[in-house]
């Protein structure tokens, strides 16, 4: 992923997780907070979780399999990658059509 990339998609992931990142950061450290985030939320705000999903229109059956892993790091970690993923192909679609 190139630097313009990331950097767009570190602040999409900013405002729509209430992650702060005071500085340029890389896809691996961004992935960690994004999932550290939805760690909290799946202890503590799941219905908010879940109409983010919704909203971002992940895959209902991609999430499910997720939440199927069991241990909460890993799911939490599955969830961010979904996240990363629905949110590049967001940029790489906004880049195609401009």
């Amino acid at each position: 992923m190139d630097k313009d990339t990331n950097n767009k998609l570190a602040i999409q992931l900013t405002k729509k997780w209430e992650i702060d990142i005071s500085e340029a950061i890389s896809s691996e450290n961004l992935q960690l907070l994004l999932a550290q985030r939805i760690q909290e939320m799946l202890k503590n705000e799941l219905e908010a979780l879940l109409l983010i999903m919704y909203r971002m229109d992940i895959a209902e059956n991609d999430f499910q399999a997720a939440m199927q892993l069991g241990n909460l790091q890993a799911i939490a970690n599955k969830i961010a990658i979904l996240v990363i993923e629905r949110e590049m192909q967001k940029i790489y679609t906004r880049k195609l059509f401009q």
